[in-house]
């Protein structure tokens, strides 16, 4: 009886140690007892060959509509959850995973869950859409978490201030950002990651107009620094993407200067690896490294920032490439193979420029 205890219980408090949960954690160690009494007896008939593993699943499911609780319904539904599973009742156990979305118990722990109960099912076999059920929590737990980033870093932006900003004809947008990542960091807020694209024949930025502000909001001095230099800007999750319109005003173009360990940023690049990448004509490569980059920045703790330097006119398209279980670093190489680009890494920024471009100073190609 103990194995099906656990079969029933197990990890009922880890699976919803990365949520928001309702019920709380607390609560679902709380409600372990009541519920083991609750199944004792599906657990015995089960044991003793009474009843089969979609009976006792069935009788757990119905006993978890008559409790009160929503700790002991959610524990109740996760037992009978796994025992429709191990009985091989795919589409029952597919209901009951929709039914359980359905009750608004978080999607990260129905994921946690499923998950865990598919990796013994032979690959292959079909599971009654569960696949595809889980495929959909994903994405809707990285919509809540890009909107939940949005919401906080938008925050951030009109709530902290710059007590005295002041730049010299040498600044770029770059430096704006770096200065604004820093204010958020020092007051508690979560790293932002940062994508700009502009026009550049020589490996270089435009600078900006000299900024003189007071007091000014991170969103002012965005505003300020955007609208003087012709950027755009938009967030999107935890990343802040610049784009110089067409027809911008023409600014001396200066150097990106590196700041940061170079070797650090291409640790982090090689240790992130992607499932699977694919880049073709559909796109080009401003196109393909945007997507590239929020696909990135979109994963719970991974993140870089880029800088796409494409020559004046319009992009070439990119040749078709495609590749699985790869590095994020080995995917950028790929990326700007496909449009004859060579990416650099200048400190903290990955800079994505045509071959036959210059290289200024300030930066190295690292391996």
């Amino acid at each position: 009886m103990n194995r099906l205890r656990i079969l029933l219980f197990v990890s009922c408090a880890a699976l919803f140690a990365a949520a928001e949960p309702s019920p709380t954690r607390a609560e679902l160690e709380s409600a372990e007892k009541e519920v083991r009494e609750i199944v004792e007896d599906i657990l015995e008939d089960l044991q003793a060959g009474e009843i089969t593993r979609a009976d006792a699943a069935e009788e757990t499911r119905i006993r978890a509509s008559q409790v009160e609780k929503p700790a002991e319904e959610y524990l109740l539904l996760q037992g009978a959850f796994r025992l429709f599973m191990r009985a091989r009742e795919y589409p029952r156990a597919a209901d009951l995973l929709r039914h359980m979305h359905a009750r608004e118990f978080p999607p990260e722990a129905l994921v946690s869950l499923a998950e865990q109960a598919l990796e013994p099912v032979p690959r292959g076999e079909p599971v009654a859409g569960l696949d595809a059920f889980v495929a959909m929590l994903h994405d809707e737990i990285a919509h809540a978490r890009k909107r939940t980033a949005e919401r906080d870093l938008g925050a951030a932006f009109a709530r902290f201030r710059v007590p005295q900003f002041s730049s010299g004809p040498d600044i770029t947008l770059l430096d704006v950002a770096r200065s604004l990542r820093a204010c958020v960091l020092e007051h508690g807020g979560s790293r932002f990651h940062v994508f700009l694209q502009t026009a550049s024949a020589n490996g270089r930025i435009p600078a900006l107009p000299p900024l003189e502000m007071t007091n000014a909001t991170l969103n002012a001095l965005l505003d300020r620094a955007c609208a003087s230099g012709g950027w755009t800007r938009r967030l999107h999750g935890r990343a802040l993407l610049f784009v110089r319109a067409p027809g911008a005003p023409e600014y001396p173009m200066r150097n990106i200067r590196a700041t940061g360990d170079a070797k650090g940023t291409a640790r982090r690049l090689k240790e992130c690896r992607l499932g699977f990448v694919a880049f073709d004509a559909s796109e080009t490569l401003p196109e393909a490294a945007e997507r590239l980059f929020l696909t990135v920045c979109d994963r719970a703790r991974e993140g870089f920032d880029a800088v796409v330097l494409a020559p004046p006119g319009k992009p070439s398209p990119l040749r078709t490439v495609r590749a699985a279980d790869i590095t994020l670093y080995d995917a950028l190489g790929l990326l700007c193979d496909a449009a004859d680009y060579r990416f650099e890494i200048k400190g903290d920024w990955v800079v994505l420029k045509r071959r036959d471009a210059a290289s200024p100073s300030g930066g190295a190609n690292v391996p």
